[in-house]
C-alpha cells in the first residue's frame, strides 16, 4: 500500500538488539564509532524509532 501511495519512499530498517551499540564509542564500551554509525544510518537523515532515544541515557 505504501509503494503505491508513496513510491519515492525509501525505508531502512536497522534491528538493533544492544541499545548502547547507538552511544559514541567514549560513551559506553559497547559504543559504535561514526564511520560505522553511518554506515548502519543515513548521514542527511534522522533516524526514526519507536523507542525513546533519550532511554539511552539510563544505560551510561
Amino acid at each position: 500500500m505504501l509503494r503505491r501511495h508513496l513510491p519515492e519512499l525509501a525505508v531502512r530498517v536497522v534491528n538493533v538488539v544492544d541499545m548502547t551499540r547507538l552511544l559514541p564509542r567514549e560513551d559506553h564500551p559497547h559504543g559504535m564509532g561514526d564511520r560505522e554509525y553511518d554506515g548502519l544510518f543515513t548521514t542527511d537523515k534522522p533516524p526514526i524509532s519507536p523507542a525513546s532515544t533519550p532511554a539511552l541515557h539510563d544505560f551510561q
